[in-house]
């Protein structure tokens, strides 16, 4: 026999039986009056998409570095060393016979001194083997590019020295310069370091070694500085590089 669902039914029974007491009720009620009550589960909240990978880092420059055994490279992210540093970058003079480095140096986050177990100046270009072999701080990838051509060093003022005359100096640099825009700006000297003299004239016809002319006889000076970089003038729009200051010989 097929009963109805007790959800569908509601009965209600009045019983008067000479068995109660007179005026005596008895209700029942359908079992849908206890039904249980719905339990609703709390879902937990979704986490967090991962952060995005960092940029790839890339190589900036590559140049050399003065010292014969030195090559200068720049980079776009901090660097945090090295797991391989022979398949991390070598250079070339002719594209076939390649040199690794045996050491670097950090001069800044961003930029590292190789440094060769041989003269390397006269190499003019340069490859990574295995990318993978540089580690950067943020966990960055270096990405392309690979290879290129190694730039001149940076031009650098080497020394500053006295020359037989009170009213002159004598400035030695590391590449030959074009020009020079504002020489008050270029060149300046003082005796403590608190009253500065512009240079008023220079002789350039020797590119690398430049005599610098002051008004009149100067104090016995004993620091130059260069004001302003950008009154230098090189090849290829190369820019005046440290130092800017320092003593005169």
């Amino acid at each position: 026999m097929k009963h109805p669902h007790p959800s569908a039914v509601r009965l209600l029974f009045i019983i008067h039986h000479s068995s109660f007491s007179p005026g005596c009720s008895l209700i029942l009620s359908s079992p849908s009056a206890f039904r249980s009550r719905r339990v609703t589960k709390t879902q937990a909240a979704p986490a967090p998409p991962p952060p995005p990978p960092p940029d790839p880092a890339t190589m900036q420059s590559v140049m050399q570095g003065g010292d014969p055994h030195a090559i200068l490279v720049s980079f776009s992210t901090a660097l945090s060393g090295f797991a391989n540093l022979s398949t991390a970058f070598e250079v070339s003079e002719d594209g076939v016979s390649w040199i690794s480095p045996v050491t670097f140096e950090l001069v800044t986050p961003t930029q590292a001194t190789m440094i060769f177990p041989v003269n390397v100046s006269a190499s003019t270009v340069w490859r990574i083997p295995n990318p993978a072999s540089w580690a950067f701080t943020d966990g960055a990838t270096l990405d392309e590019p690979f290879a290129g051509t190694i730039a001149p060093a940076a031009p650098q003022i080497e020394s500053v020295q006295f020359t037989e005359n009170t009213f002159e100096m004598r400035v030695m640099l590391s590449t030959a310069v074009d020009s020079i825009d504002d020489l008050g700006q270029a060149l300046q000297v003082s005796p403590d370091g608190a009253e500065w003299w512009p240079a008023t004239g220079a002789d350039l016809s020797d590119p690398l070694h430049l005599l610098f002319d002051f008004d009149g006889d100067l104090p016995p000076c004993t620091v130059w500085r260069v004001a302003s970089a950008s009154a230098w003038n090189f090849p290829d729009d190369q820019h005046l590089d440290a130092p800017l200051s320092g003593s005169i010989e």
